[in-house]
């Protein structure tokens, strides 16, 4: 090889790698005898960090069928729970076999039962949804709460007889009627009290905050749940 040649080949390799670097250097680091090549060579451009605005971000559209879905088997933020004491006198002592010792004599029995108020989602569906036409507004329509029956507590249960004697849950066995009778006072209570109210209110809040969670575009979302209404029994 000629030295004409060789100094041809060393020039064509000085470039290559003269133009490696500047494609791998920001301009401040490149030597002088350098930065002249990188005005003509374009520099790689770092990638663009955009942060946007979370309320600038596209609303999601919200379809009817997916809050159903999303809805369903969510009852546990529908309801609310009380615990309700109740007492009353036996009127068939004979009727309970832990009484043998007071046949005859007054005996007053404490009870107690957990008592549910809420709504349920059977038989929601879309016809109970309303949504803006530009998809930033939504109602939902629930059902009134209600009451369900009451689940008595047996380690709550005990009895006191008329000459002072107590009986203690472990001993306390409550007949048929008994326990109706027992369910009946709790229910009552239950109707008397701010339970329904409660548990609308509770389901307003809740379900609100979890909607708007699903979609943070949405401008509001109402939930509309009204307390129902139950009689006393006599």
């Amino acid at each position: 090889m000629s030295r004409s040649n060789l100094y041809g080949v060393l020039l064509v390799v000085s470039l290559g790698l003269s133009l490696v670097l500047v494609s791998n250097m920001h301009e401040s680091q490149l030597p002088k005898f350098l930065r002249s090549i990188s005005q003509v060579v374009p520099m790689v451009p770092e990638p663009e960090l955009i942060c946007k605005d979370p309320e600038q971000a596209p609303l999601l559209k919200l379809d009817k069928g997916t809050i159903v879905h999303q809805l369903n088997n969510m009852n546990d933020w529908m309801m609310k729970q009380a615990v309700i004491t109740t007492q009353f006198e036996l009127k068939n002592a004979e009727a309970e076999s832990w009484m043998a010792p007071f046949v005859g004599q007054k005996v007053r029995m404490t009870a107690a039962g957990t008592v549910m108020a809420g709504t349920s989602l059977e038989g929601f569906a879309e016809k109970d949804i309303d949504i803006s036409a530009d998809g930033k507004r939504l109602v939902i329509h629930l059902a009134a709460t209600k009451l369900y029956d009451p689940q008595i507590d047996e380690r709550l249960t005990y009895a006191k007889a008329e000459n002072g004697v107590f009986v203690s849950n472990e001993d306390v066995r409550l007949s048929e009627e008994a326990r109706l009778q027992a369910v009946t006072n709790i229910n009552n209570e239950a109707c008397k009290s701010t339970l329904l109210q409660d548990a609308a209110d509770r389901t307003k809040v809740n379900l609100e905050k979890l909607i708007k969670s699903f979609n943070p575009a949405l401008e509001s979302v109402d939930v509309v749940i009204d307390a129902g209404t139950c009689s006393v029994s006599q």
